[in-house]
């Protein structure tokens, strides 16, 4: 089960004991999060790899109700953070994105909004 975890999530560590269960999540390395540079930030930019065929997935995830936002970054090719926090590969791979999804929340101060 261990290495089952191990090999299809981000998750790194786990505590288990008869009454409690931790887990802990690892951003993959080299997945580039472009945040802009405002006062105010709407939205943040994720390209992720694949880490077994190497397939590049440009998400958004957006921190306020905007349906522009939505239209805007679907023209550009971009689909938006899943509710889930985890998208399927063409190859079949599960990449999982809630450590991706820790790591904006934390570097913006604000909740990502799915929808």
């Amino acid at each position: 089960m261990c290495r089952l975890l191990f090999d299809t999530t981000s998750s790194f560590k786990i505590f288990a004991t008869q009454d409690n269960k931790i887990f802990r999540q690892a951003v993959p390395v080299g997945a580039p999060i472009r945040i802009p540079e405002k006062p105010t930030v709407d939205i943040a930019e994720i390209e992720q790899k694949c880490p077994k065929c190497g397939e590049t997935y440009k998400l958004y995830a957006k921190f306020v109700h905007n349906p522009k936002i939505d239209v805007d970054f679907k023209n550009k090719g971009f689909i938006p953070f899943p509710k889930d926090a985890k998208i399927i590969c063409k190859c079949g791979f599960e990449i999982d994105l809630l450590g991706i999804k820790n790591q904006i929340e934390i570097q913006t101060g604000r909740k990502v909004i799915v929808e």
